[in-house]
């Protein structure tokens, strides 16, 4: 999906062929106008690659909200199953962090407002 004022956005589906920290990673890098294969974010050094694979593996069934901030961006994950990832510039009262909501029935809630 196109770049644009309110971030990037992305859907990452476990039949693909790329990982979850593949699929973030990406968008992380097209959200800066850059190659995902020279950009300089690693998303090891703010997220535990192992833990979001199974975070959103083992909770497949709920409706799960994972945020944190890196790299002067703020990344969104929302799903289940299916992830989408949502880069943007984070709001000016962001610091680094990160944020996990989920829950089986209902609405995502952001605790953010965002």
């Amino acid at each position: 999906m196109p770049n644009d004022t309110e971030g990037f956005v992305d859907t990452y589906a476990p039949e693909q062929e790329r990982t979850l920290p593949e699929a973030v990673t990406e968008a992380v890098a097209q959200h800066g106008d850059a190659d995902p294969a020279t950009t300089d974010f690693v998303l090891y050094e703010y997220v535990d690659h192992d833990a979001l694979c199974r975070l959103f593996r083992d909770d497949g069934s709920q409706h799960l909200l994972v945020q944190f901030v890196a790299d002067d961006v703020q990344v969104t994950l929302r799903g289940g199953t299916e992830v989408d990832v949502h880069v943007e510039s984070p709001p000016p009262d962001r610091s680094r962090g990160c944020t996990r909501t989920a829950t089986s029935n209902g609405p995502f809630h952001d605790p953010h407002g965002s």
